[in-house]
């Protein structure tokens, strides 16, 4: 009988002390960036302020009037020529950088907070290891959780009310035709990053395998095998930082991706350059939002 006691009590002690483990390894299963219908359910509608809706109104006409000015032969619709579908030339006719910085998610669901802690941080000038805000803080003040992630409004909500300039971040749905959602996710990244503000993609890390009409294979870096269809798909938030458009017309944009996680093609983590049409894909496939 004592020899079953002291047994249980061992057996019951090695429990205690690899509880953390078990806790660490559960939370990784079917949580966050290891699910792949992960932040891909059906987005809240809340109704905008009347102060709300004239701060959106306010930024659009700013956007309008800008997008009016571009000369339409610097800034083309992101379409191909037959003579240069698969021979993209790397010289570039204009492109513009921020120096965001990159944080890694500390939580494999918070996608959302990390990206909010890298524009916040960018817009109050923490460009260092040291943040404004912290994750955790972020991540109550969003309402983030392990199954639901974080919706767009709250992430948005949190842009707003934590910034330190006078910015206005909103939310816009692209639209759903590959070539339209293109050229107005570039356009609207190059316009936020020419008045030095940061902007979010709510994305699928790898909505389908193929290729755009430039050659460039659907899907952000790190979450797809590049000699095979194999891939990772989740819903995902990534920041955008930079453009870039090449005398060929092709539009790619440049983004921070805060998840470490290898998932056998090397870390998704830092920065990374995509065709404008990958990122709209991607962004087409998690119901086609983008804060800007």
């Amino acid at each position: 009988m004592k020899n079953k006691m002291l047994v249980l009590v061992i057996i019951s002690l090695l429990l205690i002390g690899l509880a953390p483990f078990g806790g660490l390894v559960k939370a990784g299963e079917g949580y966050g960036l290891d699910n792949p219908n992960f932040q891909k359910g059906p987005q809240p509608f809340v109704p905008l302020t009347a102060k709300e809706k004239k701060l959106k109104e306010e930024k659009l006409q700013k956007y309008r009037e800008w997008l009016s000015k571009q000369p339409e032969d610097i800034n083309p619709l992101d379409i191909p020529l037959k003579t240069n579908r698969y021979s993209v030339s790397s010289l570039s006719i204009e492109e513009g950088e921020i120096s965001i910085p990159v944080r890694t998610q500390e939580r494999s669901y918070w996608c959302g907070p990390a990206a909010a802690q890298e524009v916040l941080d960018y817009d109050w000038g923490y460009l260092s290891t040291v943040s404004k805000y912290s994750q955790s803080f972020l991540a109550d003040e969003m309402g983030t959780s392990a199954t639901e992630g974080t919706y767009v409004y709250k992430l948005t909500n949190a842009l707003n009310q934590y910034k330190q300039s006078s910015f206005y971040w909103t939310y816009t749905q692209v639209s759903s035709d590959e070539t339209n959602a293109a050229n107005e996710i570039y356009n609207k990244t190059k316009g936020d990053i020419s008045d030095y503000e940061g902007l979010i993609y709510h994305v699928d890390t790898y909505p389908c395998y193929g290729y755009d009409t430039w050659g460039e294979r659907h899907g952000l870096i790190g979450y797809y095998d590049p000699y095979s269809q194999a891939g990772h798909s989740t819903g995902h938030y990534v920041v955008g930082c930079g453009y870039i458009q090449y005398n060929s017309g092709k539009h790619s944009i440049r983004y921070i991706d805060s998840n470490s996680y290898n998932y056998g093609w090397g870390s998704p983590l830092g920065r990374h350059t995509v065709s404008a049409r990958v990122m709209a894909t991607c962004v087409i496939g998690n119901q086609r939002y983008i804060i800007w």
